[in-house]
């Protein structure tokens, strides 16, 4: 088994068809010492992404140790929220495939998600799911979309959350209890503004008046959210807390991108 190399390091690293993403925590510091995003077609398989990772985990002399902890959370669409009452973990493929077709090669796992008093259903692949704890046997592993739904804060006035992955965006509204949560796949800025206003719309939600709240892939500049802004008039963004610090020279990249990393880590 590999030595330690720094017990003061935690490390969470975001996988998905298309893209990686890490942050190494300084815990004794409490500051982010390194963070890292690559965003590419060619990442489409547990060796492509595991390559690129080997050689950015390889100069921070991390390349054949472990930190403090590893947390991987893995990207995908087949995911689906179960109600505590009716989970059964020997169910998780068929409560699944009622929504999706299972792909092959994918391993079914599922999450807690306690603040909603349910479980996500979730599938990913199994070559990742090997590589992962072939390097750190120790791994936890969820899914992003747990750590979106865990992070929705409580809210007595309709309130609706946005996380933008690469070509899909999870919604959810919360008033009091979590009333919807969705998954959807765009290609154009239409496609994304369209998506977000009609499920708005079926809960009769104004755009003048609901707060909606950004956090993932996206841009305060970007030609979705200028587009958006025709139709929301109460746009955010996340802020980094003023207690979770992060090295001078990381400090211009938007908080936003690593928001799931901060939750685990927090």
């Amino acid at each position: 088994m590999p030595t330690l190399l720094n017990p003061d390091y935690r490390l969470t690293i975001q996988f998905s068809l298309g893209g990686l993403s890490f942050v190494l925590f300084d815990t004794a510091a409490r500051s982010v010492a390194d963070l890292e995003l690559h965003q590419s077609d060619s990442l489409n398989n547990a060796d492509e992404l595991f390559r690129v990772l080997e050689k950015d985990l390889r100069p921070r002399d991390l390349g054949n140790g472990r930190c403090q902890s590893v947390t991987c959370i893995v990207d995908g669409r087949t995911s689906t929220l179960v109600p505590e009452d009716l989970y059964r973990p020997a169910d998780c493929d068929k409560l699944l495939s009622f929504g999706f077709t299972l792909p092959s090669g994918y391993v079914t796992a599922a999450d807690p998600v306690e603040n909603h008093q349910a479980y996500n259903l979730y599938t990913y692949p199994e070559a990742l799911r090997d590589r992962i704890l072939a390097k750190w046997p120790e791994a936890q592993i969820c899914h992003s979309t747990t750590v979106f739904l865990k992070s929705l804060p409580q809210s007595e006035t309709p309130v609706v959350h946005v996380n933008v992955r690469n070509r899909d965006f999870d919604m959810a509204i919360m008033q009091d209890r979590l009333l919807f949560f969705n998954n959807f796949k765009f290609q154009t800025k239409v496609d994304f503004s369209y998506y977000l206003l009609y499920a708005m719309q079926q809960h009769e939600l104004s755009g003048l008046e609901t707060p909606v709240w950004f956090t993932g892939l996206i841009q305060p500049g970007s030609e979705i959210i200028d587009l958006c802004r025709r139709y929301l008039k109460d746009i955010r963004f996340v802020t980094r807390p003023r207690d979770f610090k992060v090295k001078e020279m990381l400090g211009e990249v938007p908080f936003q991108y690593y928001y799931n990393h901060y939750q685990i880590l927090k």
